[in-house]
């Protein structure tokens, strides 16, 4: 930061020394004793564009922060999201299983039809070859 101060006298404007030092922040405080005006603002400038520099930085930190709540918004609702599917996976292969059993039963059940058929179509032929065998022999 600089700090300059200005005494007023017989209408000219006198530049008081002030003591170089440096503030907290490592800015240096310029001795204006023999400076002129153009210099001064010279030296103004400096720290003017430091503390530019510093809000730009500061808003790009601001907004990458910002940034990362959002993503971490964005991670909660996903982990939130991918717990339901994982449940709903779960319910979905259980009927998968329930299904595949039932799968399996209704197909011991058409063996067992077909058997049945197979068991009723020589019954039929074992029949016309006996109702043949009576009507012939008769």
């Amino acid at each position: 930061m600089f700090f300059t101060l200005i005494h007023k006298s017989n209408e000219k404007t006198k530049f008081l020394q002030e003591e170089d030092m440096q503030n907290e922040e490592g800015t240096e405080v310029v001795n204006t004793k023999n400076l002129n005006p153009n210099t001064e603002i010279e030296h103004s400038r400096s720290p003017i564009k430091e503390l530019e520099s510093r809000i730009l930085t500061l808003v790009r930190k601001l907004l990458e922060l910002h940034s990362l709540k959002e993503k971490l918004s964005c991670i909660a609702y996903l982990q939130k999201d991918l717990t339901c599917k994982i449940v709903e996976i779960g319910k979905l292969n259980f009927i998968i299983s329930a299904l595949k059993a039932e799968i399996k039963d209704l197909q011991e059940i058409i063996r067992q039809g077909n058997m049945e058929m197979k068991q009723l179509d020589m019954a039929k032929q074992l029949i016309e070859e006996l109702q043949r065998k009576n009507g012939n022999g008769s």
